[in-house]
This record gives structure tokens, sequence and C-alpha cells, in this order.
């Protein structure tokens, strides 16, 4: 009798950390949450400079990645450009933090939809820096692209995404904007004129009456 209840108290005990075991690795994967930008249609607006990122957590979004084994793991973001010419998009740990901590992976869609990322034109890197990626891409200033962050074959982890206007990239020139001065229209320079000429003819008329007195 003793020794069964030795044994029925080792599976016991074995069952229970078994559970706890499942218990502790389910919540650990709730605990992970997704990326609020996980798909293109949620992707985040993001600027020239240093964006801090993370993927993990995050899913592997269609299309397949044309790099980077498949890719995956990926995050969104779209980028309006501020300048016409060359562009250089980063994770390369040069300096700029947090430093990129993992096998990274980037590309790039010459478009502004979602229902586009297909089809359109786009750039893959997966090392052009190490095992961080670069991309030096050609934009249009005030177009949107959608770029697309994540790992070589769905590897995860966090670091920064740097974007680089280069030397030749041209910021378009300011519009005309708001004059404490208003330019007179046509109609208002007749009346400027027409004004001058009346007070001309006042002028000399004063002037000939004085002469006669």
């Amino acid at each position: 009798m003793g020794s069964f209840q030795v044994k029925f108290q080792a599976i016991s005990g074995f069952t229970l950390i078994f559970v706890a075991f499942l218990g502790f690795a389910f919540f650990a994967q709730i605990a992970v949450a997704q990326p609020p930008n996980d798909e293109c249609v949620n992707a985040d607006e993001i600027f020239d400079g240093v964006t801090p990122y993370s993927n993990i957590g995050a899913n592997s979004s269609f299309p397949t990645w044309t790099c980077a084994d498949g890719g995956g793991s990926d995050i969104w973001y779209e980028y309006t450009a501020t300048c016409t010419g060359d562009v250089r998009f980063e994770t390369c740990n040069d300096g700029a933090l947090p430093s990129t901590n993992y096998d990274s992976a980037l590309q790039i869609f010459d478009t502004d939809s979602c229902a586009q990322v297909d089809v359109a034109p786009e750039e893959c890197n997966d090392d052009d820096c190490d095992l961080q990626s670069g991309l030096l891409m050609s934009v249009v200033a005030n177009q949107t692209y959608i770029l697309r962050v994540g790992g070589y074959s769905e590897f995860q982890g966090g670091g920064h995404l740097e974007i680089i206007p280069q030397e030749n990239c041209v910021a378009p020139a300011p519009g005309p904007g708001p004059s404490s001065t208003p330019i007179p229209t046509m109609s208002e320079w007749g009346l400027i004129a027409t004004a001058g000429v009346l007070g001309l003819i006042g002028f000399f008329a004063m002037r000939r009456r004085k002469a006669a007195a």
C-alpha cells in the first residue's frame, strides 16, 4: 500500500509540473502581444530620422518576401517623402540607437495602397550591413511609400529604422504664403491710376489758382 501511495504521489507531482509548464507556455504566448502595425492596413506613419521598433510577436504578412529567405514577422509603415532624389532606409548599427539585435529584413513598395503591394515595384534587402538591412531608393516629394520591416526567415527582435535623405534629395520650393500686404488686382490698379490722375489734375488746378491770385 505504501509503495502504491509513493507511485501515486510521484505521478501526481509530474502531472502538476506538466500542467504548470503548459499553463506557463500558454500565458507567455498571450503576454507577447502583436504589434499594432502588424498588418499593412494598420501601418504607422514614419518620418525622416530614427524610429525605434520591435517585430516581436508579429505575424508574417502577404505577399511573401522576395528576399531574406522568405522573410516574415513583419510590421508596416507609411513614409511620405520630403524631397525628390535619393533616400536611404536602414536598420544598420552605425551609431543610431537602439541597436538592431537580430537578423533584420527591409522591403519598400512604390505605392501608397495596401491593395497594390503584391503588384507594385519594390526593393528588398537582408544583409546590406552585416546582418542588418539597407536600401537606397529614388523618391518623389510628397509621394507616399509603404515600408515593411521584418526578419530573415521570420527572425524577431528590436532595433531602429533610420531614414536619411541624401545630398541630392531636393525639397520642393515653398508655395506662396499669406501676405500682410495683399497685391492689388487689375481692377484695383485701375482705381489707383484714376486716383493718381485726379490728384495730379487737382494739384495743377490749385497751382493755377495761386498763380492767378
